[in-house]
């Protein structure tokens, strides 16, 4: 059987270091604004998933209401989620040292957690359910910067009239719950800022 040499590579391995059309962005300084801009935009929304921690929340009053929504507030961290596998008897490792490896995006530390309630009694189909959380994730997200570190929940209240949005997913009613939401959540950072 005769050798078949092997084709070129289409991406050439080399350095990107010496090449100097590639630009390798030096590190932020320590007083720049970049940098602390950068370390914002890393800080995210943690999510809240133990039920002990929605019945603290639906426990301490609320925060902001608005026609169909209803946000609570409560500074706080999460509980601790119990791992499977997470309590091992030997710790130590067989190869003697513990590997540098980044932690888990479930394991980032997060200075607020956000919980959306949204009961079946008041949406009755599931792609109604998950239209309103993901407005309610999404307008949280938008507002982050101006919400305070703690345990956040945002619930849907009232149910929307089957007459006004009979669809059960329908941009309708996608935006009528956003922009309710936009409006309480642009109340409950106002009512911050003016406490703070």
């Amino acid at each position: 059987m005769p050798v078949v040499p092997r084709a070129a590579s289409a991406c050439p391995r080399s350095d990107p270091r010496s090449d100097p059309s590639v630009l390798i962005p030096e590190p932020f300084a320590q007083d720049d604004s970049r940098a602390r801009n950068a370390v914002a935009e890393l800080a995210m929304i943690g999510r809240l998933q133990q039920a002990g921690d929605f019945r603290r929340l639906l426990d301490a009053p609320v925060r902001q209401r608005s026609a169909h929504f209803a946000v609570h507030y409560l500074r706080a961290t999460p509980s601790a989620a119990k791992r499977a596998g997470s309590e091992v008897e030997n710790k130590d490792l067989s190869t003697g040292h513990e590997p540098n490896c980044p932690k888990a995006v479930d394991d980032q530390p997060a200075s607020r957690w956000l919980g959306c309630m949204v009961p079946k009694r008041h949406a009755r189909r599931a792609v109604t359910r998950s239209l309103i959380k993901r407005q309610m994730r999404a307008v949280a997200s938008a507002h982050e910067g101006h919400l305070s570190a703690g345990l956040w929940l945002i619930r849907l209240s009232r149910p929307f009239s089957a007459q006004d949005f009979p669809s059960a997913s329908s941009n309708a009613l996608r935006k009528a719950a956003r922009m309710e939401l936009d409006r309480l959540m642009g109340l409950v950072a106002a009512r911050q800022g003016a406490q703070a």
